[in-house]
Parts: C-alpha cells; structure tokens; sequence
C-alpha cells in the first residue's frame, strides 16, 4: 500500500539551531519532544559538526512519544555567543514520519518550538517579530543552521546586532551542521530585529526568539516566545486566527510584508485596513473569536496568544492549499490546555481524536466570518482525564485537512503556544516499500477529499494497464526492474505532479526436491543459503534442516530484498524391519542352539548362505544375517557363538585311615553344582556339594567314588568321573576259647573288627561234622548254644571243641579255626 497520510509538519529529517534562552529566568531542562504516527520509528538524534556530542538513538513505537532529556548537553546546543560560527545544529533522523518540538522550561519561562521538517528548509527568509512588548530578560534573536557544506549566508539585520549596525549586508561561511545567531542590542519592542533579511546559496533553517518579553498589558507576567519559521515560499495570502486564552479578551498579530503594496483585508471585506511594504511589520488587535485575513501578497503571520498573562509567539500557516490530516501531539504538563481547531465546511462531522468520535464534534464548530462559510473553527479545552499528560494523542479527519493550535501553560507560570499543522502547498509523497514480482502494487494519495482528480502513469507499457485515473489504483509489474511512478494531480491550488521510482525485486528460489522416502534414514532438506531468513513448519530458522519423521515440511525463504517464496516436500521415514539376533552366545559343547531372525519378513540371508527364519549352529563362529521387508527396508544383525568344551572332573583323595577307615577325596575347586557318588560300602559323612569330601569305608574290597560338576562357563561334563577303590580294612583276629556261664567275662564268641565286614556269614561244626550253629549276618552274640536238627531251637550248651568257618562279609575272604567252649 502506498500512501501519504499528512501529520502535524511530519517528516523524517528535522533540522534546528536552538536559542539562547537567559539562564537567570529558567533556561532548563531542555527537551525533544517525538511523536510517531503508525509506523514504528528508529530516530537518530546528531549533531553532525560537533564530534564531541555523542549521537542520541530512540526507538518509538506506532502512536507512541519520546521525551528527550538534553539538559545535560546545553552548553553544546545554546547558540552562544553570538555573532560566533559555533558547531551546535541539530539533526533529527527517523525511519518514518514524526512530529517533533522543542520545549524549554517547565514552570516560568516555558515555550515550545514546532520544527516543520522540509517545510522549514530554504534559501531565503524574512524574520517575524513582535514589535508590541520588551524583553524583560534576555533579548530577541534569529539563529541559523546549515544543512550542506560550504553554505554562504548573507543577513541584512533590520536593527543593530551583536557585531553589525542595522541594515548593513554581511557573509558567513558555513558547513553542514554549524549555527550562527544574530542577537538583537537592544530589549526594545521597537529594536527587535522584525524583517530582517536572509539569503543563502543553499537550504538553512532559521528559529526565531523572543527571551522573556513582557506581559505587562495582560497583568505583568514575563515569559519567552519564539518559533521555527519557514521560507517565503511557504507563505500565504489567506489566514485565520484564532484568539487564545490571554486576559482581558485582547490579542495581538503581527504581519510581515515580503513585498511592497500589499493590502491587508479583514474577514472579507472589499477595502483593504491597511498596506504594507517590504520588510515592514503591521501589528493588529484580535479581540474577536475568529478573524479571517487575506492579502495581496504572501506575508508572514504571527500570533502573540498565551494563557491569563503568559504570552507565547506561533508562527501560523497559511490556510490555503495547506493542512493535516492526522496530526499528532503530546500534552507537556497537568496544566491547563487548548486546542485551536480550523477546517472546510463539511468535514466537522469526522474528525477522531484518540480514536474517540465524540470528543470533537461538528456541534462545536462555527462559521469563521468573511469565508462565506467554507470555514469553520473550534476551540475545545480539555481535562487530563481526557488527554493525559507525557503521552502521544493523535486528531484525524476522515474527510479533509485542518489547521490545529495548541496552547499549554498556567495563567501565572508560562505558556507554550505552537501550531502543529502542516505549512505546505499539498505535496503529496507516494511512500514505497520494495515490491516483489507478483504482487500487485496499489498506490494512493493522501487526503483524497484535496483532490479534484489524479492521473497515474506506471511507465509499464508490457503490463497492457499502464494508466489509471483512480484515487487508488492498483497494478501488476510485468517484470523486475525499476519504474519511475507518475501520479499527475489536480486540486483548488492548481496541478502538480509527484514521481515515486519503484523496484520490483526477484523472489528468492527454493526447491526442496521431490517427495522422498527413505528407510529410518534422516533425510536433510535444503533452503539454499542466498536468502537473509528461513522459517520451516516446524518453527527451526535454519537453512537447512533433518527431516527425522515421516511428515509434509514446508518453508518460506525470505530474500534481502523482503520477497519470500516457499516450497513443500512429502517426507516418508519408512521403519526398518525389527531384527535382533540376541547378545552374543557362550555354550557348551554339543549344546542345541537356535538362532532367529524372526517370522513376517519377506527374505532372509544368512553369513552362512542359509536363507531361512532359523539356523542352529554347531561351532564357533560369527553369524550374521541381512533381512527385508515387504517396504525393500533391509535390515541386519551379527551374533558371536562360542562352544565351550565339556569339563572332565580328576578325583584325587588322601591315605585311608587304618584306625576310623576314613578317607578325603577331592576335585578342581571354584566350580559349582558338585555332586559325589560312593557305592554303598561307604558312607559320605562331610562336604557333600563342595569340591572335597570325607568318606568313611564301612567294607573292605573293591568301591566306588565318582563325581560332576558344572564349571565357571556353565558346562558339566556328560559322564561322571569313576575313581575305583580296593578298601583295605582291619584285619579279623580269631579267638581260641569262650565259656558262655552268664558271668559277663568271655561269655560270646567274638571276633575283633568285624564290625567293619557287614554281612559277615558264621558257621559251627561238631567233632562230627554236624552244624551246630549258623548266621548271615553275624553280630559277635553266639553263646554256645546247639540248634537241633532244624536249626532253629536252641539246646543245651556243650562243653569240647568245636570247628568253624567265618565268611567275611563284602571282603571275599574265609577264616576258618577251632574253638574251644568251657564252663
């Protein structure tokens, strides 16, 4: 959108020489007033002559306001001395349009200088003054600065200055950014310097001021005055003033001829009230509302007004061909305050004041007399509940331009009194921004109520459409490049044209390739690296990015120009096919292992050329395996098998003990899961389950002890380890004689160590060789009784000798004797 919307003397570059104020009747604090309108704004504050002041930078957010403190720099931005080149201009520098003031004082000397942007800007000027009232501290002054090197200025002062006596020409010399004030001698009202004359080769501002003139006719208040003033071309022949706030209902106007001749004529009338000639000031009562001037010739306008007894000085604007349509102000303090508001009949009804209709409505305004009512005007007081103090406020018309005075100040401790609408002839901008190719471009002049038509050129004949008649055209570039825009314009001033060159700038190229799938492979996407920024769907800035999901990624790439393009690529991260052989296996010998790859896959390949689910390997080795599936997702896994040999267990064992027949036998130790065997003429009696163990042999001849064991790795052997034993055990000793006569000595026929051969088999023979006693398991208790004929009753015991045969049980050995039984 390309619009010119008109603030109160808005503008993006501001130049300002400030005056000396007296230090003996408050010349502080000093303060930059900003206002934005809607744009942010980035201001610069310099002062590009003086290296010694370090540059001020503000940010300023839409319709906000900035208060710049430069108190602490007033020794390098005071012009003084005078009659002195100093290096003290300042240079105010925004990103877009803002109103800007300064403001001296607080409580008794208080004034506000409007500075009026390009308007203020020019090559040849007459300085206004008031000629009614004296300094009462300080005197009156204009002071200088230039905007380009080696500017020549020529000042003819009207009265005695500091350094040059009335009406003598000289020269200055000055460079980018230096001052030079020109100070008048005399406090007389009669000695201002009112008409002077100033020329110069390239474009200066001047500011003029009254230090502490005196308000003696409104009730003795003393207060300063002055303003930015404009170039002759900047003035006018039709004026309004608007009375202010002053006491006793009585204001004054001073009006500065450029040329001679020129009439003066008051709220329309026909017969001009006076004449005059170049350079001369013609003062006049306003004691009405409302006055309606018109002149022969352009003439400086300025008003003294003030509130109660504190006087203030404004530069006014011509009303013709001249207004605002938004301005925007900030009230400075509590204090009271009045706005002085002027427009064409019919746009009343529409103006918006901090967005809010209903605090300036068409009821408040009246027909200003003489325009034969194509004017009309208001003057609206506000509380602080309506308009704060030290915040941004911003008046629209919706319809047309107006004209906005603002009075500020108590009626005891100063006044400040500036006008803050626009001073030019309408002179439309068409505020660009880079286009990008494919956009369609639309354009507008502000203030479209001004014009009476408008004729466009977009110097695009390819397009086919390169004219429009439109008050907001629009329009589509046929290629890139630049193009110098012509809008021709017609309104009650006359017809003026406004050029606006334009580029339309590439879009950036992006490409991120086409729908892609991979198989759990990130995928990295690329922007490119020719664009200044990069925003993806998933928030990441970067250029280039790793797609890890399946999913649509989408960015824009934004090129240095501002132009953005973007682009979209399908991502699919297809899984692989779930493998896992296991950890690798250490197994025993001859042990039945299964590896799987698992089932559903479509093809399986193994290390061992094998393609089935499963395998079962019998030796070491590493197996691997490549698997795919129905998504040709392949996937692969490797396992280590080892086949560890089965243990073979030794016994080794220590001497027998001949006294208690018992025995240690051992094997490898720090296994685990021992178990001993011995056969049955033994008795394990400790360590089962450990790797040693005692037995105690309870039969002589041929045993057995055999074990297994499992060893660190988890392996036992297949057959248990046999150790053959021949026991060896205490030999029987036979006995000669027994007599079995129930005294307890001798009474059993008894064998020592037998009990160590179980199952001992005894048998008795007569002198006959008859049985006469038998047992298969003999126990040492035979007493010498007979058994008859069947061996199974006992008979009377029988003195003599008898034979016998002692069959040692589990030794395969037979003792044989005779033994003798007596009473």
């Amino acid at each position: 959108m390309f619009t010119n919307s008109i603030f109160a003397q808005t503008d993006t570059v501001f130049w300002f020489a400030a005056p000396e104020v007296s230090a003996s009747h408050e010349d502080r604090p000093i303060y930059l007033r900003l206002s934005s309108g809607d744009q942010l704004c980035n201001i610069t504050i310099s002062q590009p002559a003086n290296p010694n002041f370090i540059p001020i930078s503000v940010q300023i957010q839409p319709y906000g306001t900035q208060s710049v403190n430069l108190t602490p720099y007033i020794e390098m931005i005071e012009n003084k001395p005078a009659n002195t080149i100093l290096n003290y201009g300042l240079l105010i520098k925004a990103t877009n349009e803002i109103t800007v003031y300064y403001e001296v004082g607080i409580l008794y000397n208080p004034e506000i200088f409007a500075l009026k942007g390009q308007n203020a800007l020019g090559t040849e000027f007459y300085t206004p003054f008031q000629n009614f009232t004296n300094n009462g501290v300080g005197y009156s002054s204009f002071d200088i600065v230039a905007t380009e090197d080696n500017t020549i200025v020529k000042i003819k002062p009207a009265n005695n200055i500091v350094g040059y006596p009335a009406n003598k020409s000289f020269t200055i010399n000055l460079n980018k950014g230096q001052t030079y004030s020109a100070t008048a001698r005399s406090q007389l009202a009669n000695l201002h310097l009112g008409g002077s004359h100033i020329t110069s080769n390239k474009p200066i501002a001047v500011t003029i001021k009254d230090d502490s003139i005196s308000g003696a006719r409104w009730g003795g208040c003393v207060d300063l005055a002055g303003d930015q003033i404009v170039p002759i071309n900047k003035i006018g022949t039709e004026y309004i003033v608007m009375k202010g706030f002053l006491n006793y209902n009585i204001e004054k106007v001073f009006i500065l001829a450029v040329n001679d001749n020129t009439e003066l004529f008051i709220d329309g009338s026909l017969t001009p009230s006076a004449t005059i000639n170049l350079k001369e000031t013609y003062s006049c009562d306003i004691t009405q509302n409302v006055t309606y001037f018109k002149t022969s010739k352009p003439v400086y306008f300025l008003h003294m007004s003030g509130f109660g007894c504190e006087l203030g000085v404004t530069l006014l604007p011509s009303i013709k061909c001249s207004g605002s349509g938004q301005i925007s102000f900030v009230r400075s303090t509590d204090e009271f305050l009045g706005l002085n508001i002027m427009t064409k009949n019919g746009n009343q009804g529409n103006f918006i004041l901090n967005d809010n209709r209903q605090m300036i409505t068409a009821s408040s305004f009246k027909p200003v007399p003489g325009t034969n009512n194509e004017w009309v005007a208001a003057q609206l007081t506000f509380s602080t509940a309506q308009i704060k103090s030290g915040t941004a406020s911003v008046i629209k018309n919706t319809r047309g331009v107006f004209h906005l005075g603002l009075i500020n100040g108590g009626s005891t401790s100063g006044c400040r009194y500036g006008y803050f609408s626009a001073f030019s002839k309408y002179s439309p901008k068409i505020q660009s921004q880079n286009l990008c190719i494919n956009d369609t471009a639309k354009f507008q002049l502000s203030d479209a109520s001004v014009l009476d038509s408008v004729r466009w050129n977009f110097n695009d004949p390819a397009s086919g459409q390169n004219t429009s008649t439109s008050h907001q055209p629009k329009h589509f570039f046929s290629k890139l490049g630049t193009y110098n825009v012509r809008a021709i314009y017609f309104y009650e001033c006359g017809t003026d044209t406004v050029i606006q060159q334009m580029k339309i700038n590439p879009l950036p190229t992006v490409y991120l390739g086409a729908d892609t799938a991979t198989c759990n492979t990130p995928v990295v996407l690329n922007a490119g690296n020719e664009s200044n920024s990069y925003l993806w769907s998933n928030r990441q800035t970067t250029s280039s990015i790793t797609a890890n999901s399946s999913g649509l990624y989408t960015v824009i790439v934004t090129n240095s120009f501002g132009c953005s393009a973007s682009d979209s690529i399908n991502v699919h991260v297809k899984p692989l096919p779930f493998l896992n052989l296991g950890n690798d296996l250490s197994v025993c010998d001859g042990q039945h292992i299964v590896l799987d790859a698992g089932n559903g896959l479509e093809n399986y390949l193994w290390s061992n050329g094998a393609i089935t689910q499963t395998i079962s390997p019998t030796q070491d080795g590493r197996y691997s395996i490549i698997v795919s599936d129905t998504n040709n997702c392949t996937n692969s896994d490797t396992i280590n098998v080892v086949f560890n040999p089965l243990p073979v267990p030794t016994i080794n064992s220590t001497t027998l003990s001949q006294q208690t027949n018992v025995i240690n036998y051992y094997s490898e130790a720090f296994m685990a899961n021992y178990k001993w065997i011995v056969s049955a003429g033994g008795t394990i009696i400790s360590g089962a389950g450990t790797d040693a163990i005692t037995v105690k042999w309870n039969a002589a001849g041929s045993q057995t002890v055999a074990v297994n064991y499992i060893n660190s790795i988890g392996c036992s052997s297949e057959v248990v380890t046999v150790k053959k034993v021949i026991v060896d055990l205490p030999a029987v000793k036979t006995i000669e004689a027994f007599s079995p006569n129930g005294d307890g000595l001798n009474d059993f026929m008894q064998f020592r160590n037998l009990d160590y051969y179980p199952g001992s088999k005894l048998f008795v023979f007569s002198k006959i060789g008859n049985i006469v006693y038998q047992s298969n398991d003999y126990q040492n208790d035979w007493d010498g009784r007979i058994l008859n004929r069947k061996l199974q009753n006992q008979s009377m015991i029988l003195r003599g000798t008898y034979y016998y045969l002692l069959k040692l049980g589990g030794a395969d050995r037979i003792i044989k004797g005779f033994v003798l039984i007596s009473y």
